[in-house]
This record gives C-alpha cells, sequence and structure tokens, in this order.
C-alpha cells in the first residue's frame, strides 16, 4: 500500500535533526584536531561525534522514503532528473564560485584542476555528498526496479520486516568485505576507492526508507509500541561503538575519529538504529508546537544550509580567534546552524522573486 504523497511532519523533524547533526560532526571535527586536549575532552568529542554519525545515511533514509512514496508507480526518469538535478546543480556551482572567491587560498589555483575538484565533489570536504547523491539519482530506475521486485515479495508487513533484515544483513557484510578487496586493482578502483562517494555503500539506507513508505501506517504503530526496545538497542549499538573507538582509537595521546569510520559493520548498526530512534523522537517532537516549528523550518532550508555551512563554520571560526574554549566552538555550532538555514531562506527567497519577475516579463 502507498500512501499519498503529503508533507509528514515526524520526517521533516528528522530532516532538521539530521542536519543539526551534520553541523555537529564539523564542529566535533575542527575542535578535535587541537593540541592538548584532555581525556575528557576526548571522550566528550568521542560521544558527540557518535551520536551525530548517523546525519548522512537519515538523509539517504529520507530521500528513499520521498521518492518512492512520489515516483514508484508514476517514474518518468528524464522529466525526474531535469527537476532534481537542476536543483542540486545549480546552487552547488555557486557555492564553488562564492567560496573559491572568499577562500582562494583552500581551492586548486589552476583552472584544470579547479573544475576536476568541482565536478567530481573534492572542492570541500563535504560535496562528496552531492556527487554521490547525482549518480544515486541516475541509478534510480535500477534502485525502484529492485524496490518493485521487493514489493511483490514482501506483500505483507512482516515479510517488509523480513526483507529489510535481509537487506541490512548483505549491507553489514558488503561492508565487512571492504577491506579484502584492497589487494585486487580491479575491486580496489570499483569497491574501495573513493568508497565514501560510492551510492552502493548508501543505497541500503534509500532501500529500508523505500520500503518502510510502502507500509508507513504500520511501521509507525510498531515504532511507537517498541520505542523503548528501540531505545535500548540503540544505547548498546552506542556503548558497542565508542567501546572500540575509546579502548583501540588513541594514537599517541589522541583520539583518531576515523578509527570507526561510516563504513564499519557497527557504524551500520548504529546509523540504522539512530535513524528509527530519531524519527520515533520526531514523532514525539510533534506535542510541541514552537519546537516543531522551528525543526520544520530548518528542514525546509537544510538541504541549500548544508551545501554552505563549512563555508559559515569557517567564517565564523575566522572571526571568533579570542574567545575560550569550549564556548567558542559552542557559539560557532548555534550560529552555523541558524545562519546556514537563514542562508537557505535567503536562496529561496531571491530564486521566487526570479521566477515572479521573469512571468511578469513574459506577459509583456
Amino acid at each position: 500500500m502507498q500512501i499519498k504523497s503529503k508533507k509528514i511532519y515526524e520526517l521533516e523533524n528528522l530532516r532538521a535533526i539530521a542536519f543539526i547533526g551534520v553541523v555537529l560532526q564539523h564542529v566535533v571535527g575542527s575542535y578535535i584536531v587541537r593540541e592538548n586536549l584532555s581525556k575528557v575532552e576526548y571522550i566528550s568529542l568521542g560521544m558527540l561525534f557518535g551520536i551525530a554519525k548517523f546525519a548522512v545515511p537519515a538523509f539517504i533514509f529520507l530521500t528513499g522514503f520521498l521518492l518512492t512514496e512520489k515516483y514508484l508507480d508514476d517514474f518518468k526518469y528524464f522529466e525526474f532528473l531535469r527537476k532534481k538535478l537542476s536543483k542540486i546543480v545549480i546552487p552547488y556551482f555557486v557555492f564553488c564560485f562564492i567560496y573559491s572567491y572568499i577562500y582562494p587560498e583552500k581551492v586548486a589555483t589552476n583552472t584544470k584542476d579547479w573544475l576536476v575538484s568541482v565536478f567530481t565533489g573534492t572542492i570541500h570536504y563535504h560535496t562528496w555528498y552531492l556527487f554521490m547523491l547525482t549518480f544515486m539519482y541516475l541509478a534510480l530506475p535500477i534502485t525502484f526496479f529492485v524496490l518493485r521486485i521487493t514489493r511483490k515479495i514482501c506483500d505483507t508487513p512482516k515479510k517488509a520486516f523480513v526483507g529489510c533484515t535481509v537487506i541490512m544483513g548483505l549491507y553489514c557484510l558488503l561492508v565487512w568485505l571492504l577491506p579484502h578487496f584492497y589487494g585486487n586493482p580491479i575491486t580496489y578502483n570499483i569497491l574501495y576507492r573513493n568508497a565514501t562517494k560510492n551510492p552502493l555503500y548508501y543505497v541500503a539506507y534509500f532501500l529500508i526508507g523505500g520500503i518502510i513508505s510502502l507500509y508507513y501506517k504500520t511501521f509507525l504503530e510498531f515504532l511507537k509500541k517498541n520505542f523503548k526496545l528501540l531505545v535500548g538497542v540503540s544505547l548498546i549499538s552506542f556503548g558497542y561503538s565508542e567501546y572500540l573507538l575509546f579502548s583501540k582509537g588513541f594514537i599517541d595521546g589522541k583520539l583518531s575519529l576515523n578509527y570507526m569510520p561510516m563504513l564499519s559493520v557497527p557504524s551500520v548498526i548504529l546509523s540504522t538504529a539512530f535513524i528509527l530512534l530519531f524519527l520515533g523522537v520526531g514523532i514525539k517532537l510533534l506535542k510541541f508546537k514552537k519546537l516543531t516549528s522551528i525543526l520544520q523550518w530548518l528542514a525546509k532550508y537544510s538541504f541549500i544550509a548544508y551545501l554552505y555551512h563549512t563555508a559559515i563554520l569557517q567564517k565564523i571560526f575566522d572571526l571568533t580567534p579570542n574567545l575560550t574554549y569550549p564556548i567558542r566552538y559552542l557559539l560557532i555550532f548555534i550560529v552555523t546552524v541558524i545562519a546556514s538555514c537563514f542562508l537557505g531562506f535567503l536562496y529561496e527567497y531571491i530564486k521566487k522573486k526570479f521566477v515572479i519577475i521573469k512571468q511578469k516579463a513574459m506577459i509583456k
């Protein structure tokens, strides 16, 4: 059963929480490289990073849910690409030019290398996501084919639950096998090189979102009834991931957040659990109207905010050299979240004004 396309407020709450998580990751990443941090600071930062790690998988989950709900039975490929890619490509190129102008020392100096960085999503450390998302859009006919087959096989909520479990099991197996591909040049180039940008390693979250959208009402009932169990599973998964990080992630007295990469089995389990957990939190937050309205606003402008938040973060960092720690980073975090979404609001406002002016010109 497919639900009609409409705004689902708890999903938008999840989107806002995921965006906040992305900003938190990058603030933690800039804090943890400082010298002479205490053990308490390392543990606190490691825990914050672990909590926020679910953010990008959550974006993919939401993309899978909403695209499946809207397009699975009425998918016009080229019309879809024209509509969706224009919403990615134009803001992305604007960002590339603005970022290169503001921070010329952080980008390639010659035109060829600059263009390569733009078209491979490496102009900045967060733009890999847009590169990966574009390829995921291009591969949608294959993904939708898999979802249609899955819908035929998993024609009841219980079977759908089994299907989700099988998909995540296969995904964990693929991630576990990932280091074994390093030695072979063919598998290295296909599966290992630039693995974090490879849509193959994120499509599982898309499929899970898609399957859940098919039986969303049943899933909501299950989530509400078993929320406490989900909290327990999430805490156990989080505790195990943090144990691995703190027991083996210290190198020469410094904590390496890369010890628990996104493409590891514990991280996959943790991200999946946290996506469902924070979706449940998003449902519970609907009781608080003022907080929900703030989260809905953040979610509405989260794409542009994601694109520009790193540049804003860096600019605030440059403007606050004399503030004490950790107050400086707390301020950077709060201002970056708000300013990034305001920039998204401003972008959409200007775009609407431009469309109105264009329509009036055509009428004349």
